[in-house]
């Protein structure tokens, strides 16, 4: 991610990390993924593990497995009242690529799939063929205008 971003002058942080203990939620229903659409009870869950005094930042899961199969996720959706520290969240699954985290951060600010193989908004992070996706100028004006960016 920060290879992709920083070829665009955007630097990638690392706030914090930290380990959950929540086995329950190692394979996670993400039915259906849409990146503004309801999300699932899992994914509430899951995301509602947020610090509520850090609304700028993404919040990135690393699961074992997504159900249906897939690399990873986003949502900018707020949760259901019952989760109410859910902030914008990714879900990366232990089959990603080596850009899905890129791909579903891009998500999170602002980009939509394309259907150039070579950018890191492909649809499948998988089948990108470049070396280093690109990220097209419009996605770089996207991305700095995002309210997750400095």
């Amino acid at each position: 991610m920060r290879a992709v971003f920083s070829a665009k002058g955007i630097d990638v942080n690392l706030a914090s990390d930290q380990a959950l203990n929540r086995p329950d939620l190692d394979d996670l229903d993400v039915d259906p993924p849409t990146i503004d659409g309801p999300i699932t009870a899992e994914q509430a869950q899951l995301f509602s593990n947020h610090d509520p005094n850090t609304p700028d930042q993404i919040f990135v899961y690393f699961v074992r497995a997504c159900s249906p199969p897939q690399c990873g996720c986003a949502s900018r959706r707020p949760a259901p009242p019952q989760f109410p520290n859910a902030r914008p969240s990714v879900v990366i699954a232990s089959v990603a690529s080596l850009w899905t985290l890129a791909h579903e951060c891009g998500h999170i600010l602002g980009l939509s799939h394309v259907v150039d193989d070579k950018r890191l908004m492909f649809d499948t992070t998988w089948d990108i063929t470049k070396p280093l996706p690109d990220l097209a100028a419009d996605e770089e004006t996207k991305i700095k205008a995002s309210p997750f960016t400095k």
